[in-house]
């Protein structure tokens, strides 16, 4: 909990730091006691922070420019990393615990996995404003999302081909 309080206001820090830059929040839907502990930590250190939680993902996900993810056990791999992806998003992974599980998206380059101690701004900007690295990311995501996804860009016309069938 230490780590991933410090974790949220350096986050916070840099990215005011950041020059049209604004920090907003999606808490996992499910009513935790973890996303109150959240909403405190902001009120203190800064109540202007758009926090969402009911609110659908692909509502704030089209206008964002990158989403950062935070894995706190490096267990499971939130669903937000794969709707990023689609939506051509570039995503960090932030870990607070220094061991991660291999994912498949991490062996394709398809995100940037940096660790909590990591300087963080130097990250942000490089996804932010490094267009060659910004594109890498976003082609590596792609490539990754072709082998992860069946019918990929064409899932509606193949569900209306199958139910055609029926």
């Amino acid at each position: 909990f230490i780590k991933y309080e410090i974790l949220l206001k350096k986050i916070n820090e840099t990215i005011q730091k950041i020059p049209d830059c604004e920090l907003i929040i999606k808490l996992h839907p499910q009513q935790i006691f973890h996303n109150n502990e959240i909403r405190k930590l902001f009120e203190k250190i800064n109540p202007n922070v758009k926090i969402y939680q009911l609110s659908q993902i692909e509502d704030i996900l089209p206008n964002c420019d990158m989403l950062l993810n935070i894995s706190p056990e490096n267990l499971d791999a939130s669903t937000t990393i794969l709707e990023a992806m689609i939506l051509e998003k570039p995503v960090i992974d932030i870990a607070i615990d220094k061991k991660r599980f291999e994912f498949e998206f991490l062996k394709d380059n398809a995100i940037l996995p940096i660790d909590y101690d990591s300087n963080l701004e130097e990250n942000f900007k490089k996804v932010l404003f490094d267009k060659k690295f910004h594109d890498e990311l976003i082609q590596n995501a792609n490539s990754h999302l072709d082998k992860y996804l069946a019918y990929h860009g064409d899932s509606s016309k193949c569900f209306a081909k199958i139910l055609d069938t029926i």
